[in-house]
């Protein structure tokens, strides 16, 4: 599994725990909705997310308060993805991302925090 599938099921798991999904939402990572519980995110979704946290990531001088923004005009979902903070985790450079998702149908966005270090390798992971 690469790096930002790993991401996404962490994300996922994280959005998961967040909302209280019940077990059989758990069996599928890639969406913390859960089946039939009404709207939720498709893989469309979640690839626009995550390739707007690597933009961000990947930008040089990033510092709290810079952010990218992710919209999809099919599903109606959309959101931001926010440095809160810059910091050292072991010896590695790490931000602290606040994702903000949108759902067309659900009046308020969810909010969520994961903290990501970049690796002596320099590849971006989520740090636990």
């Amino acid at each position: 599994m690469t790096g930002r599938a790993v991401a996404l099921v962490t994300l996922s798991l994280s959005m998961m725990v967040a909302m209280g999904t019940s077990a059989q939402a758990q069996r599928n990572p890639l969406n913390p909705f859960g089946p039939g519980r009404g709207p939720r995110l498709n893989n469309d979704d979640f690839q626009l997310l995550d390739d707007s946290a690597a933009r961000l990531l990947n930008k040089t001088n990033l510092a709290p308060g810079q952010e990218e923004s992710w919209s999809n005009p099919t599903t109606g979902s959309s959101g931001t993805v926010t440095v809160t903070r810059s910091f050292a985790r072991h010896g590695l450079n790490c931000q602290a991302l606040r994702y903000r998702v949108s759902l067309k149908t659900v009046a308020t966005p969810r909010i969520y925090d994961l903290d990501w270090c970049k690796t002596e390798k320099g590849e971006w992971r989520i740090s636990h």
